[in-house]
């Protein structure tokens, strides 16, 4: 996979409704914290911010989260 056009800046998800209340937001991003309750969030915005992305993402889908 390549990089984002437009990555996700941590300031970005400190103003999202959902993600800030996330633990990997509230540290700073400086803890290991499980991301994956806010998985659909966070690759929607992924999405949202880098259309290109989608195809490469499509095996990535909340559905095959475990």
């Amino acid at each position: 996979m390549s990089r984002p056009e437009s990555p996700l800046h941590l300031g970005y998800l400190q103003e999202h409704s959902v993600l800030k209340d996330a633990g990997f937001v509230r540290a700073r991003m400086r803890t290991r914290c499980k991301a994956t309750h806010y998985w659909p969030d966070l690759l929607r915005l992924i999405v949202q911010r880098n259309p290109s992305a989608r195809k490469s993402l499509k095996g990535f889908g909340p559905e095959r989260v475990v």
